[in-house]
């Protein structure tokens, strides 16, 4: 109790409060993430505008082709290495209900092990340093996401705002997967503060690029959004972006357990909560048929797929209901 009281002391230095008052911000904060989540408006608002750069059904399929590449290689490193990964997310998806991308997607997603996710980047980047960009937040200033990007370099992928200039190419997005707290009572407080931590991460990083997203933007409600998340943003801005992105970094990685009951994904998606699993749905990971190659999943990818599209994830969607193209503002392949 006293090792935490002093972690909660130090927290609450940085911002000059009590510790109570922390505790009290970070449920708070954690609770109001959806008001201020914008995801659906991105993915609604900017999927396939004519102001865009427009992605053709054949320019998908050439990029699911430079996808594929990237990809073959990364498993070729982690089978090398002996680094386990997971498709995720559409890349799961479709590995599942396609034995391949979903038609219309225009990315791969990869989840790794935290404990072995900077170690599988640093490899990326040593064994092909003229092939690919590695970002993420630990490898220097300028990058803001708490997943990892590998991008192919000699290629051009530039989304609304990107935070590290002429670092654009495809992509492929890789999720920490963190070990988290078998207790409910501590692993609800960790989502918490992880909650908390991300939504600040996402204001600030939202009054930084409001100049570039508002005027796209024509919906009455579309716009109080994105302000009201700029207004919470300059008053969470008592740190640099910097700052509380290594802080959000420490508290993700910060249960270290290979052997906890459950795991989660709160880069992902849905978030702490909603991406959070029984350790036993995704290891042993298992080979799967994609696109005639095998790469890893998931030991049960049913579970992770009705978490992450609910139970009917076998039935494609309605088209108007595809919004897995991203804002693309320069395409280049």
């Amino acid at each position: 109790m006293r090792c935490r009281s002093m972690r909660l002391t130090k927290t609450a230095k940085y911002i000059k409060i009590s510790p109570v008052k922390v505790i009290g911000m970070i449920v708070l904060l954690s609770k109001l993430r959806g008001l201020f989540e914008t995801n659906n408006i991105f993915r609604s608002v900017f999927a396939n505008r004519d102001d865009m750069t427009a992605v053709t059904d054949s320019d998908i399929k050439a990029l699911q082709g430079v996808l594929i590449g990237i990809m073959e290689d990364i498993d070729a490193v982690c089978r090398k290495n002996e680094i386990t990964y997971f498709l995720a997310g559409g890349s799961a998806l479709g590995a599942v209900r396609e034995s391949g991308f979903i038609p219309w997607d225009d990315d791969m997603d990869i989840i790794v092990p935290r404990k072995d996710y900077l170690r599988f980047l640093e490899c990326i980047a040593t064994e092909f340093p003229d092939r690919y960009t590695v970002q993420c937040v630990s490898f220097g200033m300028g990058y803001d996401m708490h997943s990892a990007k590998i991008r192919k370099k000699g290629t051009v992928y530039t989304e609304l705002f990107e935070s590290e200039k002429g670092k654009t190419g495809v992509f492929i997005d890789v999720y920490p997967l963190e070990d988290t707290y078998d207790s409910s009572f501590r692993r609800k407080l960790h989502g918490y503060k992880v909650e908390a931590l991300m939504l600040i991460c996402s204001c600030i990083k939202m009054k930084k690029n409001s100049k570039l997203i508002l005027p796209y933007l024509t919906e009455k409600e579309h716009i109080k959004a994105v302000k009201r998340k700029v207004r919470l943003g300059k008053l969470l801005s008592v740190l640099p972006l910097e700052k509380w992105l290594k802080i959000t970094e420490k508290s993700l990685s910060k249960v270290k357990n290979p052997e906890s009951e459950f795991v989660t994904v709160p880069s992902g998606v849905g978030h702490y909560f909603k991406e959070t699993y029984r350790r036993d749905d995704f290891f042993p990971a298992k080979d799967i048929s994609f696109e005639g190659r095998h790469f890893s999943i998931m030991n049960n990818p049913s579970a992770y797929l009705i978490g992450r599209y609910g139970e009917d994830y076998m039935t494609p969607p309605d088209e108007k209901n595809r919004y897995e193209h991203h804002a693309v503002m320069e395409f280049k392949l």
